[in-house]
């Protein structure tokens, strides 16, 4: 497939000269280190830019998924000439790619363009998120004080964290907590819920009153419970209350909530202040109006004028999930992801949370299982004063107006 791809390029850029002959008439894996080196020697030998870019991204490509590869004797005498390439992207992606070989000079490279605050917030941001990918045991020390420092890349670190088991950085992260801006108060919570002892040092946090335990999204909730541990477990439940309810449960509930909703006694919901309480406890995982996550059903366009419908997903989120919002927890690491498949192949499975998109290798993957409840636990409700349920249901059912279809 690869092959086919990088011939066609070829085809369009050099036309069927030497090198395109010569990919056709080679069969090769790019798997191996001696298979790579005849592609490396046209990356020496071609002196065209565009040339080298279509080799490189291929081998990219190709090799998508795999946290290293072994560095082709050819490599050491191609990298100099491409780190000094005219054109920023051959220089770019001869860096990736040398990284992954292990090419010490390339991951001093990336350091470099990490530490520079003149290179690009993207670029300085693919420099982080390689270095976090592979491991590179300096990466830690410098996520200490990406982490401590307001920039571009503070969420990026927060969120890189959950690749390592740190304790002293955990702590790092608790005590700067209150001074964060919302999104990244969610990236400290997502990276804390994604490890047995951080999640237990979160729950420590929110007993002496270091992070509020409303600050728990429902996702959060879900992560927490992925984890299956004791103490979670049982702390869960008395800072929740019940994550299952029976269907009496639930009919008594649509009955509760819809009386209070409808009898007049809250007064004129406050769309604004709805935004605010969809902000809090929906947007990591819908989107509405275009502005919200991507693991649950879109909510702009669907029956959200409807109380009745409101209330009965609300209540009860496991009744219909969709097959494309259906959660699958991954434990790779000793770290556990709960999110939604977005992409898998033989060699990395591809799983979209609310705060990142995690690519993992499948040959790290130690247990995955696919949930049968939403992402959403039951008792969210619970959560909300009466007067913050009612703004949030007149601001999901606005269009202009505050009216409610009721």
């Amino acid at each position: 497939m690869i092959l086919r791809w990088l011939s066609c390029r070829f085809s369009r850029t050099v036309g069927v000269g030497w090198v395109f002959i010569w990919l056709m008439s080679v069969s090769f894996s790019l798997h191996a280190e001696s298979e790579l080196d005849p592609l490396i020697e046209v990356l020496v030998e071609v002196n065209d830019p565009q040339v080298q870019l279509d080799i490189l991204t291929g081998i990219q490509a190709a090799t998508r998924g795999q946290r290293s590869l072994d560095m082709p004797a050819t490599w050491r005498r191609a990298y100099p000439l491409l780190r000094k390439s005219g054109n920023r992207q051959v220089r770019q992606r001869s860096m990736l790619l040398a990284a992954r070989f292990q090419d010490q000079r390339a991951i001093g490279d990336l350091f470099a363009v990490l530490n520079d605050k003149q290179e690009p917030p993207a670029w300085r941001q693919t420099a982080l998120t390689t270095l976090v990918q592979l491991r590179v045991p300096q990466i830690q020390k410098h996520l200490s004080t990406l982490i401590r420092e307001r920039g571009p890349l503070r969420g990026d670190a927060i969120r890189a964290l959950a690749a390592f088991e740190n304790p002293q950085l955990t702590a790092a992260l608790i005590k700067q907590y209150k001074s964060l801006s919302a999104r990244e108060q969610q990236d400290t919570i997502s990276t804390l819920c994604s490890r047995r002892e951080s999640a237990r040092s979160l729950w420590t946090a929110i007993e002496n009153k270091q992070i509020p335990v409303d600050d728990l999204s429902a996702y959060a909730v879900r992560q927490l419970m992925a984890l299956e541990d004791p103490v979670i477990s049982e702390k869960l439940a008395v800072s929740w209350g019940s994550l299952r309810f029976t269907p009496q449960d639930r009919k008594m509930r649509l009955a509760k909530y819809k009386q209070m909703l409808v009898n007049g006694n809250l007064g004129v919901p406050d769309v604004e202040a709805g935004k605010a309480v969809f902000v809090r406890t929906c947007a990591s995982c819908h989107e509405l109006f275009g502005e919200g996550g991507k693991v649950g059903p879109k909510l702009t366009g669907s029956q959200r004028t409807n109380l009745d419908y409101l209330l009965e997903n609300l209540i009860d989120p496991n009744a219909l999930i969709g097959r494309d919002y259906q959660v699958t927890t991954v434990i790779a690491e000793g770290r556990v992801i709960t999110g939604i498949i977005a992409d898998e192949s033989t060699a990395v499975l591809t799983i979209r949370t609310p705060t990142d998109t995690i690519r993992i290798p499948v040959d790290e993957i130690e247990a995955r299982k696919k949930s049968p409840v939403s992402m959403m636990p039951e008792g969210m409700l619970d959560k909300l004063t009466p007067q913050e349920l009612r703004d949030l249901i007149a601001y999901i059912g606005s269009d202009g107006s505050s009216k409610i279809k009721e």
